[in-house]
């Protein structure tokens, strides 16, 4: 038997004893890609449907790829609180087909997680899928160029006027990234976002660390 033929009847085997199923709903797919179901559930938010936050200095563009609702939200549900980190692959493969609605970039990071949290999730979900993202694109990830230097209340419940309170004053630069971020175009990725202010808070920061422009590039958006 070929090297080629033995590769496919493996690849048969595989198949058959482990069939692919839809990343969304986890039932059978071809090729591990998400189920027709899924995909016409999907609220796909089409580019010119840019997500531009007026009244926050930094944050140059944002797009997200999906409004924050049905099977998108449970998805990132369940990739959050029930650890189901098989889910960052097709995370990662959503947001690297937006790439092309984006200006170039040099380097990417994520929306931090104070380390308290961290600790009792056991992982920030928008590095596992921001290192994804980068890696596939060719591009650096700077993990931890930004820090969460207070551990805030979720803000979930929280009103828009409460959630820009929050986060102020939330972030910082690590020493170590400054020199990755100074005069560099930086590409922010996280899970979700709703009114912005997180991402822009971050995009502050970066603003005055030197970086020449930054753009946002979200999974999903809350939409009011």
């Amino acid at each position: 038997m070929s090297r080629s033929s033995l590769k496919r009847f493996l690849e048969y085997l595989v198949s058959f004893f482990y069939p692919a199923r839809c990343p969304l709903c986890d039932q059978f797919s071809a090729r591990c890609v998400a189920c027709s179901s899924c995909k016409e559930s999907l609220s796909v938010l089409d580019a010119p449907a840019v997500f531009l936050v007026a009244g926050f200095g930094g944050l140059d563009r944002c797009i997200s790829c999906f409004a924050f609702d049905g099977v998108v939200k449970d998805a990132i549900h369940r990739f959050k609180y029930s650890g189901e980190l098989s889910l960052r692959d097709y995370f990662a493969s959503q947001l690297f087909k937006r790439l092309p609605d984006l200006p170039d970039f040099d380097v990417v990071v994520t929306v931090p997680m104070h380390k308290n949290k961290i600790v009792k999730r056991g992982f920030n979900q928008a590095a596992l899928i921001a290192a994804s993202v980068a890696r596939r694109a060719g591009k650096k990830f700077c993990h931890g160029a930004l820090v969460r230097i207070s551990d805030g209340a979720s803000q979930t419940q929280l009103q828009r006027t409460e959630r820009i309170a929050s986060v102020k004053g939330a972030f910082n630069i690590d020493d170590s990234a400054q020199e990755n971020i100074k005069n560099k175009k930086v590409l922010i990725i996280d899970d979700v976002t709703t009114t912005g202010a997180t991402i822009c808070e971050c995009a502050k920061v970066l603003k005055k660390a030197g970086a020449e422009k930054i753009y946002a590039l979200t999974l999903a958006r809350t939409i009011a």
